[in-house]
């Protein structure tokens, strides 16, 4: 059974390893089933997810995971959270509001990610 705990351990995780750009751990962090959605009809899944974001000039100084919100029952949870990411890409400095779902599945390989909604909004910082 998860619990809340570790579906925040788990959160953390991934984050920071996004933040960090340590591939590894982000993309271990990820179901191999993983898919990832966003308003505009981008899907994703994971070879495809993880790529693109290695590639990507994003350059992140921060984030911050607000209003965090776990249902869990037996091996599946979900998170509804906000996160804020700060950082700057192609020399502008930006933040990326985000409103996210995340489901998460406890699996012999420990949990993971299985698929994330995303509704994104960015602010590129005045001159």
């Amino acid at each position: 059974m998860i619990t809340n705990e570790d579906v925040g351990l788990a959160m953390t995780k991934y984050y920071d390893a996004f933040q960090n750009k340590d591939w590894d751990i982000f993309e271990s962090a990820l179901d191999d089933s993983f898919s990832y959605y966003t308003d505009d009809c981008i899907v994703m899944q994971k070879p495809y997810f993880v790529d693109f974001l290695k590639k990507n000039g994003w350059k992140g100084t921060g984030y911050h995971l607000t209003d965090l919100s776990i249902i869990t029952d037996n091996d599946l949870s979900v998170a509804k959270y906000k996160i804020a990411f700060e950082g700057s890409e192609d020399g502008k400095k930006m933040t990326v509001f985000a409103l996210e779902t995340t489901i998460l599945r406890n699996s012999a390989n420990g949990i993971r990610l299985l698929h994330t909604h995303s509704s994104n909004k960015v602010e590129i910082a005045a001159d």
